[in-house]
């Protein structure tokens, strides 16, 4: 019976053969985890828990002594190999080994230090093989998500948004954004996150018109707006959601801004379809901001696709010309940064169906904190 991997594996062979490449070594985390099942982190940007190489018929995750034993629990029907002296070494032998001629590399995961190694492993190893940069590869595949990605998704963001919840009961004027932030990922881990798909944004007053501010030791205060940004990563999907409220009596300014970003946020949700352009959406928001008071207030994209990696394709902005498709997961996260005074974010996570965007948030959109709690 043919497994989720093995459809994916079929893809990336698929993509070998359209491209005339006889293998494809994968570096990049989310890559890996998508096409073997192999969780483990890479440490340092330029050092690895394993990578794969994927051929026309043959497959093998090279790994080294710390992720053997994890290797073999978590990646059914793989050959396993334990790096001898250095990954390029043990690489450069198995492609000699398989006499391949092409093969493509993961440039966004490959330093240019790995590579030299690696083009040296080759010439000790006397495998005559020509390395071509890739980088779409397996990102293509991963666009479209599959039920057990979106159930995957649909557990963090529930533990996401329960865990904002709890949090809200906890805020109080006079606490540190910092200690807001902690009792925001406190509240995902006792409830079940395995991780936060990022650190989380609790940025307040006039730090909250830096789009991703970090937590200060800055004091909330009353009537101001607290922004906040989070997301929960269980089996190794992310939620990403925004809200912003205050704590206290809102203002007239801030009930304006705060309307202004809503109504961009359902006017690009009213837009999404299949077969829709990302920057189609990201201007029906940006005109509705910048036909007001606030026009070039909105500093960054719409949105950006969700799955493995908290932001990924297809990134939803005024340069993108991705066409949306069924099964894509995307935020719509429209803003309005005032500096000096602070900024309000909208974010919900949207499944792209033929009947258009769903909206998988269940949390409502307001500023006031009672409204969201139980």
């Amino acid at each position: 019976m043919q497994t989720e991997i093995d459809t994916r594996l079929s893809g990336v062979r698929e993509e070998l053969e359209k491209r005339g490449l006889d293998a494809l070594i994968v570096l990049i985390e989310e890559n890996r985890r998508y096409l073997s099942g192999f969780s483990a982190s890479n440490a340092l940007p330029d050092e690895t828990a394993g990578l794969l190489l994927i051929g026309r018929r043959d497959k093998v995750l090279v790994t080294n002594s710390l992720y053997l034993d994890q290797a073999g629990i978590e990646c059914d029907n793989w050959r396993l190999e334990l790096a001898k002296d250095t990954f390029e070494l043990s690489l450069a032998g198995i492609l000699k080994q398989w006499k391949v001629a092409k093969v493509a590399f993961e440039s966004r995961g490959f330093s240019y230090g790995r590579y030299r190694r690696l083009c040296l492993a080759l010439q000790q190893a006397g495998a005559d093989v020509e390395l071509e940069a890739c980088s779409d590869l397996v990102e293509k595949l991963r666009l479209r998500k599959s039920d057990t990605e979106i159930e995957a998704t649909l557990r963090a963001l529930a533990v996401a948004e329960k865990a904002f919840q709890v949090f809200l009961g906890k805020l109080r004027p006079g606490m540190t954004e910092k200690q807001a932030a902690w009792e925001l990922e406190k509240a995902m881990r006792e409830l079940g996150a395995d991780s936060m798909a990022f650190e989380p944004i609790v940025a307040s007053g006039p730090n909250s018109a830096l789009p991703h501010a970090r937590p200060t030791s800055r004091t909330i205060e009353e009537g101001e707006p607290v922004l906040c940004d989070w997301g929960a990563r269980i089996a190794g999907y992310c939620s990403d959601t925004s809200r912003t409220v205050v704590l206290g009596d809102a203002d007239e300014k801030f009930v304006e801004i705060f309307t202004t970003v809503q109504k961009a946020q359902e006017r690009a949700l009213s837009g999404i379809k299949p077969g829709c352009r990302a920057n189609l959406l990201d201007r029906l928001a940006r005109e509705l901001i910048d036909a007001g008071p606030y026009a070039g207030k909105f500093t960054h994209g719409l949105g950006h696709g969700t799955g493995l990696a908290v932001h990924e394709e297809p990134r939803l902005n005024s340069k993108s010309c991705a066409k949306l498709e069924s099964g894509m997961l995307v935020t719509v996260e429209p803003g309005i940064y005032i500096p000096g005074w602070g900024g309000v974010r909208l974010e919900n996570q949207v499944l792209v169906s033929p009947e258009g965007g769903q909206v998988l948030n269940r949390l409502p959109v307001s500023w006031d904190p009672g409204q969201y709690l139980d």
